[in-house]
């Protein structure tokens, strides 16, 4: 039941130690500002000058020096925008509620992930590390992986990809050798003008459907010259208008899986949101389409978390790419895959026993999985909700560890390259945090 008496947050404005009144926000979020005798309510759309205007025209501040006005009008003005700014944000909360964790109270988030998971990828240490690195799509500092194998057979690529099974399918992207047309060609969700940022989306659109029931219409009507005309003038209309687009592809919260060692070019233009040194990147590239061929702009926008597979022959024979760049390499997060001989055994009794008996392997497998993929697309809208309130530029973490003033006292520091790692370090902490997001303490606000 509603309290319409009781405020749902009180600002005291006191100046040494004297309370000269309030600002609360009240039940039906308003806000109330008190002054001694004075007392008014304001909506949340209200300016802080109609505030003041009511309050001299009431006369309260006349007994007050002028120094103390000047403080109280301040202290005032910064309470009044402060809960302006909470009933805003509680409007916007009622729109969109914080979401409910799909597990029951107890349960151990990383054990209903990796139910799924061992039951279709046996006996492989790897698949916690691939997890946290996935769910680091989602926040504000995404890793970039590389999975390690001994030789192409060992399950590298295979472990990855049943271990993103549990993320939503519309966040992976899985490539193979793509070259940079194809990357983004397939990716373009859009377009803005190149001078004024419009979005001209759907004029393009409109103007392309135009163009093409011209087409149409002239070879139906072939004697037409003022039909022939317009589709002339429309066509140039069109090359304009795209000579002057640029397309928007959007990385955030996006995981990329190479399950072939990516092409050198396409890794050398994303290599700027890789090392999060920009937001976004423009590039050019050569399109064919109905259109002619022409250089296309795009804006690849977002830092996604990427993964690659390579083995040690691929890594001895690369010429170019990812792993011959030491300063590109170095920001990658190591993941080495099992090959033991009894993790080999155990694949190999797993799929007689399938074939023996697979009603009962595969009995509570489905359920397990989507238990798992609720979590995780439950962490998904709490870490965007959260990682939205920040600029990733200037924040590095968001999450409070205590310990890492002792962990950098003991960190054996004696390479430049050990200030990255140790970053990394303290980023796979805090994933693991968000990964127990229900079970960690929170500061309000």
């Amino acid at each position: 039941p509603l309290d319409i008496e009781k405020p749902i947050q009180t600002y005291e404005l006191a100046l040494n130690g004297k309370s000269y009144g309030s600002v609360e926000i009240t039940p039906l979020y308003k806000i109330k500002v008190k002054i001694d005798n004075f007392e008014e309510i304001f909506s949340a759309d209200s300016k802080f000058h109609e505030v003041l205007t009511y309050l001299m025209a009431s006369k309260v501040l006349s007994n007050l020096q002028e120094n103390e006005i000047l403080d109280l009008v301040n202290k005032l003005e910064k309470a009044f925008e402060d809960a302006k700014l909470k009933i805003k944000k509680s409007a916007e909360e009622a729109q969109n509620p914080w979401p409910e964790s799909p597990l029951e109270p107890g349960e151990d988030p990383l054990h209903v992930l990796l139910a799924p998971l061992r039951r279709t990828v046996i006996m492989e240490t790897a698949i916690e590390s691939i997890i946290i690195a996935a769910l680091s799509a989602y926040t504000i500092n995404p890793l970039n992986t590389v999975v390690l194998k001994k030789k192409t057979s060992e399950g590298g690529t295979y472990t990855l990809l049943e271990v993103l099974k549990i993320f939503p399918p519309e966040d992976v992207i899985k490539l193979g050798y793509a070259t940079p047309t194809s990357f983004f060609h397939e990716r373009i969700e859009g377009f803005v003008d190149k001078v004024t940022n419009e979005d001209i989306t759907e004029k393009l659109e409109a103007l392309r459907d135009e163009v093409k029931q011209l087409e149409k219409d002239v070879k139906r009507f072939k004697n037409d010259i003022q039909l022939a005309k317009e589709l002339e003038e429309k066509k140039k209309k069109l090359r304009e208008m795209l000579n002057n687009a640029v397309g928007i592809i959007n990385l955030w919260n996006k995981i990329i899986v190479f399950t072939e060692p990516p092409n050198a070019e396409l890794f050398a233009k994303l290599k700027p949101l890789l090392s999060h040194d920009d937001l976004y990147v423009e590039v050019a590239y050569t399109d064919s389409s109905n259109e002619g061929i022409r250089t296309m702009h795009v804006r690849i926008q977002g830092w996604p978390a990427v993964f690659t597979v390579f083995s040690e022959d691929e890594v001895s024979r690369a010429k170019q790419g990812v792993i011959t760049d030491p300063q590109l390499f170095s920001r990658f997060l190591k993941i080495e895959i099992n090959n033991n001989p009894q993790k080999f055994k155990g694949v190999i009794m797993y799929d007689a026993v399938q074939v023996m008996v697979p009603h009962v392997l595969n009995s509570d497998y489905e359920e397990q999985l989507k238990k798992a993929q609720d979590y995780i697309r439950y962490l998904k809208s709490v870490l965007t909700r959260i990682k939205s309130a920040y600029n990733p530029i200037s924040t590095k973490y968001t999450s409070i560890n205590l310990f890492a003033g002792i962990m950098a006292k003991d960190y054996d520091a004696k390479v430049g390259e050990d200030m990255r790692s140790f970053r990394m370090l303290l980023t796979l902490i805090e994933l693991r945090a968000w990964l127990y997001y229900d079970y960690r303490l929170k500061i309000n606000d």
